[in-house]
């Protein structure tokens, strides 16, 4: 998800830097492009299920500091590179058709990046549960203020939504703790 550039902006990218190949300095952001790229794909090269040859990460993340590192989220670099390049070469642009073809790319990049609204999965039916909109449960059961982990975690769950349904009477616990646990119930039973 993190690695994601869109075709739109993709090619705008690959137009700017065939028509600078000529000049040092859109090299030099090529080259930093596939090498901060190849960093991204991690240790191994993996499509699917299938594990490929070793990457030049796997000489890094054992050393400290670098086994922290979440390496697909160095597509950001790639992003930041690409978007400076096409930026620089727009405003640079001579002539104005090709600062219309720069802005016409960006405006299809930014078109391409739009959410699709009727897909069935972007909306649905929040569950409103009784013990978040019954003032008298929640006063016995949800101290005001306290801080409470609903699971699944943030995205998902309705965890916000059942905290905006309590006036916000609760703050909710941050973390990352959804990976195997599928009940909302899980850590908190209540008598409903």
């Amino acid at each position: 998800a993190s690695g994601y550039m869109g075709l739109p902006f993709l090619g705008l990218t690959v137009w700017v830097m065939v028509r600078n190949r000529s000049r040092r300095v859109y090299r030099l952001i090529v080259w930093m492009m596939v090498f901060v790229g190849i960093l991204a794909l991690g240790p191994n090269l993996r499509v699917g299920s299938w594990v490929g040859p070793t990457l030049p990460w796997d000489l890094l993340r054992h050393w400290p500091f670098f086994d922290v590192f979440v390496t697909g989220r160095f597509m950001l670099y790639v992003f930041i590179l690409a978007a400076g390049a096409v930026s620089w070469h727009v405003s640079r642009a001579r002539s104005t058709a090709a600062s219309r073809w720069g802005a016409l790319g960006m405006l299809l990049a930014v078109v391409a990046l739009l959410p699709n609204l009727s897909h069935r999965g972007m909306w649905s039916a929040a569950i409103a549960l009784p013990l978040v909109t019954h003032p008298a449960w929640l006063a016995r059961y949800v101290p005001p203020h306290a801080h409470v982990l609903v699971l699944p975690y943030f995205a998902r769950g309705p965890s916000t939504f059942w905290q905006e349904a309590s006036g916000f009477r609760f703050e909710l616990a941050d973390g990352y703790l959804y990976g195997g646990i599928n009940s909302t119930w899980t850590l908190l039973k209540l008598p409903l």
